[in-house]
């Protein structure tokens, strides 16, 4: 999971401690956090104030950064997105506001579920087209 987050963004203060929460639960899915848009010297005061250790990027002050074009990025913060075993990029849109744990679950529980759908479509595709 990798979660864009801004110091001025209050929904960001209320879901970053849940997503710390959520990554040190067993079997837990990788959570990297992107600051953005806000000094980093704020965002590291804030994290140690929030008691949130996740790893991070600092993806720069102003309105773009390289991550943020590379994702294509909202606006509207904070942001979530799921990187497939696969490779795909997925933003989280429902809810995309986490409120507690178990949401963050579900989304990645959702997730893993339709990658093993699509893979096993693959599967039964490839077998069909050697007959």
């Amino acid at each position: 999971m990798i979660n864009f987050w801004a110091t001025w963004c209050q929904p960001c203060r209320e879901e970053l401690p849940l997503l710390d929460d959520y990554a040190d639960e067993p079997g837990a899915a990788r959570v990297l956090t992107v600051q953005v848009a806000s000094g980093e010297r704020e965002g590291l005061e804030l994290l140690r104030e929030l008691d949130v250790d996740l790893p991070g990027l600092f993806d720069g002050e102003g309105e773009s950064g390289p991550v943020r074009e590379a994702l294509s990025v909202p606006r509207a913060l904070p942001a979530s997105y799921l990187v497939t075993p696969d490779g795909r990029v997925e933003l989280v849109r429902d809810p995309r506001l986490f409120t507690n744990a178990e949401q963050i679950r579900e989304a990645v529980n959702a997730v893993e579920d339709a990658d093993a759908v699509d893979g096993a479509e693959s599967a039964e595709s490839a077998g069909q087209g050697g007959r």
